[in-house]
């Protein structure tokens, strides 16, 4: 899960948002296949069980006669009539005291479902529809109608259903995936550029470059603030830039008057120097004379 993630992570935003529509659109495509499936299926099952048992209703009702007089004959012409109906296979016709009074099965051909898949289905799914409706002549109690009509070709209509829906729903997914991919760069080439001025930025340090705003959304407010934000850094850095030229500026000038007065400062003891120099030069020649005549009036 942590390297999925990580996957995830490390994937471009385009190919992030890529993703993300194609899974949000095949799920939704497969949520909606699957509602439509299974209300079309529990639908297409409440229709057949009201159908066989309008059918019920209307051979009881012509079986009436032949249960009150006995004709078992008659009862399965009825009957008989059944076999143009190609999902009934069993109808079963009770007298009152709930005994067989007529039956007729009818074998069914050409079945649609077979092998493994109808197998699987009949694991999962009612593969058969039973309907007993009771023949009345006023309040007397003449017998009951019993129908049983096979679900295998409405599952099987069910099933191509499926497949239509399914066909669609990868048709739809694929053709949302492509105009989504085509239209992606509304959303993620300002977020490129901004990405590309950001790295321009960030390796010349030139911040006179501006990211091109390409509309007034969320995104375009972001480059605002992003232009906005190198202006204020260019202007601080141009105020740090004149700063330090004047400052450069200053040292020098500081320098050069310390040197003058450096130089000043030198020329002024050298002159010291020489006028003592000299005045210790004037006074010692007066100064030996005078000591060679105290020392010859001592001598």
């Amino acid at each position: 899960m942590n390297a999925i993630r990580r996957w995830l992570l490390d994937l471009p935003v385009a190919r992030k948002l890529g993703l993300l529509l194609a899974v949000n659109t095949t799920l939704a495509v497969m949520a909606i296949a699957l509602v439509f499936t299974v209300g079309g299926a529990l639908t297409r099952y409440h229709d057949a069980h009201q159908q066989l048992h309008a059918l019920a209703e209307v051979v009881g009702e012509n079986s009436r006669a032949a249960l009150a007089f006995d004709d078992r004959p008659g009862a399965m012409v009825i009957l008989n009539a059944l076999r143009t109906k190609q999902d009934i296979s069993l109808a079963v016709l009770d007298d009152s005291g709930d005994k067989p009074f007529a039956r007729r099965e009818f074998v069914r051909e050409n079945d649609r479902l077979q092998g493994p898949l109808s197998a699987l289905l009949e694991r999962v799914l009612p593969m058969q529809l039973k309907v007993t409706h009771r023949i009345d002549d006023g309040d007397v109690v003449l017998g009951r109608i019993e129908l049983t009509a096979q679900l295998s070709d409405m599952w099987a209509d069910v099933l191509e259903s499926m497949g239509l829906m399914a066909f669609i729903g990868v048709v739809l997914a694929v053709l949302a995936v492509y105009f989504g991919m085509r239209l992606r760069s509304l959303v993620i080439s300002p977020v490129l550029e901004l990405a590309r001025v950001s790295h321009w930025v960030s390796h010349s340090q030139d911040y006179s470059t501006r990211a091109a705003r390409q509309g007034n959304d969320e995104v375009g407010r972001l480059v605002d603030d992003f232009n906005h934000m190198l202006s204020e850094i260019q202007a601080r850095d141009q105020a740090l830039r004149v700063e330090r030229e004047s400052l450069e500026e200053r040292v020098e000038q500081r320098t050069a008057e310390l040197k003058r007065a450096m130089d000043e400062a030198t020329q002024a003891n050298r002159v010291k120097s020489e006028f003592l120099s000299t005045v210790s030069h004037e006074l010692r020649t007066p100064l030996t004379a005078i000591s060679g005549s105290i020392g010859l009036l001592a001598g």
